[in-house]
């Protein structure tokens, strides 16, 4: 995604993976993402200048309009590296871990080259 950096990237995507249902706390973040409450308080902070996301009372966490358009794309990226990495034989556990590495340097056209590859064989 033009510039979005891998941990933005990966901030919007787990707010969106926890947050289907509204807000998400802070300390959730960092558990997911392994890393400090504070490192979580700093990225929030750069996120709501960016307009990505929402931060309430209490360390809630909810993305705005934009910053939910930009995780549903990275999430809809990683999800498609998941798929066709399984579908060619890697191990599910393999898969996760490596499209967490790929989707971050992959461009916009070998995505929508894959995403097309993936249709058709759907399909048959």
């Amino acid at each position: 995604m033009e510039n979005m950096t891998m941990s933005v990237e990966d901030y919007l995507e787990t707010i969106y993976v926890l947050g289907r249902d509204g807000f998400v706390k802070s300390t959730d973040v960092a558990a997911v993402l392994r890393v400090s409450r504070p490192a979580v308080n700093k990225a929030m902070g750069e996120l709501v200048a960016k307009g990505l996301v929402d931060k309430h009372s209490y360390g809630k966490i909810r993305l705005t309009d934009e910053g939910l358009a930009a995780a549903e794309k990275v999430y809809a990226r990683h999800t498609l590296l998941n798929d066709f990495l399984i579908s060619i034989g890697v191990s599910e556990k393999t898969a996760a871990i490596d499209c967490c590495k790929i989707e971050h340097f992959i461009s916009e056209e070998t995505v929508e080259k894959l995403s097309q590859f993936m249709e058709k064989n759907k399909r048959g």
